[in-house]
């Protein structure tokens, strides 16, 4: 196009209004970013301070090992986009940021993780199947977890693995004759690999538990486990007059004696692997934590397995 003799050059136009500054934006918005920076620079030193003093300097490292952390970092940088967006008065991003943070500082927070444990594993606090007075078992069916396979091929107890040792402390403290275990996986990936209850079999065995004294059944989840034991106390004589002992972790035992129940399997409830604890200072009863995170989601999984009859 032509204006007055000249032709208008379109993308220097562009150019020209995308690139220019304006003065007067920098003058008000530079300064002012630097001031929310060094104001939560100081927040977060006074934080540090305030910890330090009242906990001392090994909680202070705790803290800034937890903030280093990917979710520490993640959590930290939720909160920089919600106090950003609302300075700068991005309202919807500045919700749905919240909303995230919200959500991981909640799940990985002490109190709420363990307060849903402890929920769990409430009935099963006064039971110490160790104690001298305690039942003994005819069968002590032990169900798969708490195992996997080292990179050595031999198999190692996982962080659920208390329940295997449990079985060995409860089999010399003579308090069951024999111990079935139960779980299989849909696939192998390596040949090498072994089924759970076969890791928890060669476990019992290293730990002195003879292999004459041991059985293992199926199962690839909890509900195919216990249907599995149905039918093998079906072939049982006598069984309606033995003594089961169902043992797994505390928290996993409310839906582990419900499908106990519903298929017809008259076991005692024998808990091990409690996760839940009285409180102690840590930095995640304000800053979310890997392990607090994987403790609410399991807890909030066994409550939909119980709400699903699976």
């Amino acid at each position: 196009m032509i204006f007055g003799g000249k032709k208008k050059n379109w993308d220097d136009e562009y150019d020209d209004y995308y690139t220019q500054r304006d003065p007067e934006y920098d003058r008000r918005v530079k300064p002012l970013l630097w001031i929310h920076i060094i104001a939560i620079l100081t927040v977060g030193t006074v934080f540090l301070v305030i910890v330090g003093a009242s906990a001392g300097g090994t909680m202070v490292e705790k803290v800034l090992k937890e903030l280093a952390s990917p979710v520490g970092l993640v959590w930290v940088g939720l909160a920089l986009v919600v106090y950003f967006a609302l300075v700068y008065k991005a309202g919807w991003t500045a919700v749905c940021a919240f909303l995230c943070w919200l959500t991981l500082t909640v799940g990985g927070n002490w109190f709420v993780s363990n307060y849903l444990a402890s929920s769990l594993e409430q009935p099963y606090t006064e039971t110490n199947p160790f104690a001298q007075d305690s039942p003994e078992y005819d069968y002590l069916i032990v169900l798969g977890g708490g195992t996997q396979i080292s990179p050595t091929g031999s198999a190692q107890l996982s962080d659920y693995g208390d329940r295997i040792m449990a079985v060995a402390r409860l089999y010399h403290l003579g308090k069951t004759k024999k111990v079935v275990a139960t779980g299989r996986q849909r696939y192998k990936t390596d040949p090498k690999d072994l089924h759970p209850g076969e890791e928890t079999i060669q476990i019992l065995n290293q730990l002195k538990v003879p292999m004459s004294d041991m059985s293992m059944l199926g199962g690839i989840n909890t509900s195919e486990e216990l249907q599995q034991v149905s039918k093998w106390l079906d072939t049982v004589e006598g069984s309606k007059d033995l003594k089961i002992g169902l043992l797994t972790s505390a928290w996993h035992l409310p839906r582990a004696m419900q499908l106990a129940q519903a298929n017809e399997v008259n076991a005692h409830p024998v808990p091990a692997n409690f996760i839940s604890h009285p409180y102690s200072p840590n930095p995640g009863i304000v800053i979310p934590s890997a392990r607090n995170l994987r403790t609410t989601a399991t807890m909030l999984h066994e409550r939909l397995g119980r709400m699903m009859g699976r």
